[in-house]
């Protein structure tokens, strides 16, 4: 260990030295692999991305009244089914957050795609994961957001770093799975312009007809909420949905825009 004075003195040229440095900004339209991305030095790279946030509802009082065994057994399927989830739905970058996680998508219709990632393991968690443990029910609740953000791996060499997303939609999507309630999805307004586009508005925005109160009728999906008085969010509308994939007509839809979004 390092005299304080020293370690001081080190620190503060370190730090004048960063402060001077010129940051270089390299556009991507992808996630590169780990190991490409800038670690040293004042390269960063920046992509426009789509984050989704998946956490698990109520992990707090699973850790404080259920057994150690039952905590261990959620835990693990509901980390290991959203990382199957979004590897399925070509998510370029995952990071694992505790008792849930974010998956990172690019590209001009990333959204889409995190919105059908978040829909499947919603459905996942209402169909299956919900009723596998006996005395505990699996819930999720998601936040949407896209946005152009700035990246790169920030730390020390060896296992002492990790990937930095300096920018709105990480943030904002974590933010959002907070107010959403259990099993919701909640999206921010730009995202919400995405799934109004002609091409996936009757995919994404409307329902398929086959439930609720007028069968047969499609109805739009989605529930606005002013966000304006939060004080942390950058837009002034978000929009909340409950809806899980149709048994009948799920598939398809689920195809169709994937398949829209390229």
């Amino acid at each position: 260990m390092q005299l304080l004075f020293n370690f001081l003195s080190q620190r503060t040229s370190e730090i004048d030295n960063a402060l001077r440095e010129e940051v270089i900004i390299e556009k991507r339209n992808s996630i590169p692999e780990w190991d490409k991305i800038p670690l040293e030095g004042k390269g960063w790279f920046e992509a426009d991305i789509a984050c989704v946030y998946i956490d698990m509802v109520n992990s707090t009082k699973l850790q404080v009244v259920k057994q150690a065994t039952t905590a261990a057994k959620a835990y693990r399927l509901f980390v290991e089914n959203m990382v199957k989830t979004l590897q399925d739905y070509e998510c370029e970058f995952i990071d694992i957050k505790g008792d849930g996680g974010f998956g990172i998508f690019v590209g001009e219709n990333a959204s889409i795609k995190a919105l059908c990632a978040g829909v499947t393991f919603k459905t996942l968690c209402q169909e299956l994961l919900g009723i596998c443990i006996k005395d505990f029910k699996i819930q999720t609740h998601i936040g949407i957001d896209e946005k152009h953000c700035l990246f790169k791996r920030i730390g020390l060499r060896g296992d002492w770093q990790n990937v930095v997303w300096a920018g709105k939609p990480v943030n904002m999507a974590a933010k959002l799975a907070t107010l959403a309630s259990a099993q919701q999805i909640a999206i921010s307004a730009r995202v919400f312009e995405k799934i109004n586009f002609p091409k996936f508005k009757k995919y994404a925005y409307l329902s398929c007809g086959c439930c609720g109160d007028a069968i047969g009728e499609p109805k739009p999906l989605w529930t606005e909420i002013d966000v304006s008085i939060k004080g942390y969010f950058d837009f002034d509308k978000a929009y909340t949905c409950e809806s899980n994939w149709c048994k009948k007509h799920g598939n398809d839809y689920c195809q169709k825009l994937m398949k829209e979004a390229g």
